[in-house]
């Protein structure tokens, strides 16, 4: 199954923060967020992004 953009945005976000040594616990702001099943590390302004589309496809 090919990856939406959003999930490939999201993959590279998590990937960022892992690769930064970050973890969840140490930043607010920064949540794990589910899509089709898997999990992602998101930050706020993503976050933010994300809700914003879920309300427009509504």
């Amino acid at each position: 199954m090919r990856k939406t953009r959003l999930e490939r945005s999201l993959q590279s976000e998590t990937e960022d923060w892992l690769r930064q040594g970050k973890q969840l616990r140490d930043f607010f702001g920064v949540a794990t967020v589910e899509i089709n099943g898997k999990r992602y590390l998101a930050s706020e302004e993503t976050q933010r992004v994300l809700n914003k589309e879920v309300v427009n496809v509504r």
